[in-house]
């Protein structure tokens, strides 16, 4: 509070309300913490990650990207795994397994095979747990390699990770987990799918196709 003078020669007391005491903050201090909370609010708000819808491969019309006589896909990128996680690697047992491992993968999970007909998982990636995160399984019959049930590598934590859940002598089921933007990684919360292929033996050798409706 300060005295300022007036035309008749008294004081009269004039406060500065700048200076105002509310508490023990004066107004200016104040003003600052709120001017600072509201950049603090907008630089969150600027930098909190925002969903974003990507479009699937699976939500398209679908068509075959496997072909009679095509070569074992490699790996979409120099494997390396964690010496945590390489003992969790398979070693190779089938002429199946040998050709995965000449074309850059490595092998993990147990192969299923009957009626002459093996599925094997191959994996280019791995997170801090070991769970695959760029993976692919390949179908051989009689030893011949007939296809992938996708069309590129899977994230099992990410995307629509896809596993065969049967399979029989001329036919394979896939089912694929879908993931939504802000799903967990353990937690997919999508509709899953469950897409049906066939095995074609055909004079060129077999091939993993669509099932068409």
């Amino acid at each position: 509070m300060t005295l300022n003078d007036t035309q008749d020669g008294s004081l009269r007391p004039s406060l500065n309300l700048s200076r105002v005491r509310l508490g023990h903050y004066t107004e200016e201090v104040v003003s600052m913490w709120r001017n600072a909370l509201l950049a603090v609010g907008i630089l969150v708000l600027c930098s909190a990650p925002v969903a974003q819808a990507q479009q699937s491969w699976l939500d398209a019309p679908r068509q075959d990207w496997n072909s009679a006589g095509m070569p074992v896909p490699r790996p979409p990128q120099e494997v390396v795994i964690d010496t945590f996680c390489e003992s969790a690697m398979r070693p190779p047992e089938t002429p199946e397994d040998d050709v995965l491992i000449a074309a850059g993968w490595r092998l993990s999970v147990p192969y299923q095979g009957a009626w002459g007909v093996k599925v094997i998982e191959g994996i280019a990636a791995q997170d801090g747990m070991c769970r695959p995160i760029r993976y692919q399984q390949f179908v051989f019959v009689e030893g011949a390699f007939a296809g992938t049930i996708a069309p590129a590598p899977m994230n099992s934590r990410a995307g629509d990770p896809g596993k065969v859940s049967w399979f029989s002598r001329d036919a394979v089921i896939v089912d694929f987990a879908r993931f939504k933007a802000g799903d967990s990684f353990c937690c997919p919360s999508g509709t899953p799918i469950a897409m049906p292929m066939k095995v074609d033996r055909t004079a060129s050798g077999p091939v993993l196709r669509l099932e068409k409706s």
